[in-house]
Protein backbone atom coordinates (compact mmCIF):
# COMPACT_ATOMS: atom_id res chain seq x y z
CA UNK A 1 0.00 0.00 0.00
CA UNK A 2 1.05 3.84 -0.63
CA UNK A 3 1.04 3.98 3.50
CA UNK A 4 3.14 1.34 3.92
CA UNK A 5 5.83 2.56 0.94
CA UNK A 6 5.47 5.80 2.65
CA UNK A 7 6.50 4.60 5.95
CA UNK A 8 9.16 2.51 4.58
CA UNK A 9 10.74 5.39 2.64
CA UNK A 10 10.50 7.73 5.84
CA UNK A 11 12.33 4.91 7.93
CA UNK A 12 14.87 4.69 5.21
CA UNK A 13 15.43 8.51 5.25
CA UNK A 14 15.94 8.10 8.90
CA UNK A 15 17.98 5.50 8.85
CA UNK A 16 20.52 7.32 5.80
CA UNK A 17 20.57 10.42 7.09
CA UNK A 18 22.17 9.79 10.68
CA UNK A 19 25.97 10.92 9.95
CA UNK A 20 27.56 7.40 11.40
CA UNK A 21 24.97 5.53 8.54
CA UNK A 22 26.07 8.22 5.53
CA UNK A 23 29.68 7.85 6.57
CA UNK A 24 29.49 4.29 6.19
CA UNK A 25 27.78 4.80 2.72
CA UNK A 26 30.01 7.83 1.85
CA UNK A 27 33.27 5.18 2.63
CA UNK A 28 32.01 2.21 1.10
CA UNK A 29 31.03 4.38 -2.24
CA UNK A 30 34.19 6.63 -2.59
CA UNK A 31 31.76 9.39 -2.28
CA UNK A 32 31.37 12.27 -1.15
CA UNK A 33 28.90 13.42 1.46
CA UNK A 34 26.96 16.40 1.27
CA UNK A 35 26.14 16.74 5.03
CA UNK A 36 28.42 18.52 7.55
CA UNK A 37 27.86 16.23 10.24
CA UNK A 38 28.81 13.17 8.30
CA UNK A 39 31.44 15.31 6.83
CA UNK A 40 33.09 15.93 10.66
CA UNK A 41 32.19 12.18 11.87
CA UNK A 42 34.46 10.08 13.66
CA UNK A 43 34.24 7.48 11.49
CA UNK A 44 34.35 9.66 8.29
CA UNK A 45 37.19 11.69 9.34
CA UNK A 46 39.09 8.63 10.51
CA UNK A 47 38.75 6.70 6.86
CA UNK A 48 40.06 10.07 5.29
CA UNK A 49 43.21 9.56 6.09
CA UNK A 50 43.35 5.84 5.25
CA UNK A 51 41.64 6.36 1.96
CA UNK A 52 43.02 8.72 -0.93
CA UNK A 53 40.04 8.74 -2.94
CA UNK A 54 37.65 10.08 -0.38
CA UNK A 55 40.26 12.46 0.81
CA UNK A 56 40.55 14.02 -2.60
CA UNK A 57 36.78 14.08 -3.15
CA UNK A 58 36.51 15.79 0.12
CA UNK A 59 39.21 18.20 -1.14
CA UNK A 60 36.73 18.94 -3.92
CA UNK A 61 33.82 19.44 -2.93
CA UNK A 62 34.95 22.19 -1.04
CA UNK A 63 35.55 23.41 -4.42
CA UNK A 64 32.83 22.28 -6.73
CA UNK A 65 30.14 21.45 -3.83
CA UNK A 66 27.04 19.38 -4.51
CA UNK A 67 24.82 19.73 -7.04
CA UNK A 68 21.07 19.78 -5.36
CA UNK A 69 18.02 17.56 -6.81
CA UNK A 70 16.66 20.63 -9.15
CA UNK A 71 15.00 19.96 -12.42
CA UNK A 72 17.90 20.25 -15.04
CA UNK A 73 20.23 18.78 -12.69
CA UNK A 74 20.94 15.16 -14.67
CA UNK A 75 21.24 17.13 -17.81
CA UNK A 76 24.39 19.91 -16.53
CA UNK A 77 25.68 16.58 -14.72
CA UNK A 78 25.70 14.72 -18.54
CA UNK A 79 26.93 18.33 -19.82
CA UNK A 80 29.90 18.04 -17.42
CA UNK A 81 30.62 14.21 -18.63
CA UNK A 82 30.41 15.55 -22.14
CA UNK A 83 32.90 18.16 -21.62
CA UNK A 84 35.28 15.62 -19.81
CA UNK A 85 34.62 13.03 -22.74
CA UNK A 86 35.55 15.05 -26.00
CA UNK A 87 38.38 17.22 -24.11
CA UNK A 88 40.16 14.20 -23.36
CA UNK A 89 39.58 12.16 -26.65
CA UNK A 90 40.56 15.50 -28.16
CA UNK A 91 37.41 15.90 -30.07
CA UNK A 92 36.82 19.85 -29.18
CA UNK A 93 39.86 22.01 -27.59
CA UNK A 94 38.85 22.84 -23.78
CA UNK A 95 37.93 26.28 -24.85
CA UNK A 96 35.15 24.98 -26.71
CA UNK A 97 34.37 22.36 -24.50
CA UNK A 98 33.46 25.12 -21.59
CA UNK A 99 31.36 26.76 -24.44
CA UNK A 100 29.56 24.08 -25.23
CA UNK A 101 28.86 22.91 -21.78
CA UNK A 102 27.98 26.49 -19.92
CA UNK A 103 25.19 26.67 -23.00
CA UNK A 104 24.20 23.20 -22.35
CA UNK A 105 23.95 23.96 -18.60
CA UNK A 106 22.13 27.77 -18.75
CA UNK A 107 19.63 25.64 -20.75
CA UNK A 108 18.98 22.51 -18.66
CA UNK A 109 18.60 25.36 -15.82
CA UNK A 110 16.38 27.76 -17.46
CA UNK A 111 13.67 25.15 -18.04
Amino acid sequence: SNEAQEAAAVKFAEYFLKPENNALWAITMNGFPPYFATQSSVEYQRELGKNPVLAVMRRQGTISGVLPNIKGAIAVREAFEELINTTVAGTVSIKEGFKICKAACEAALAE
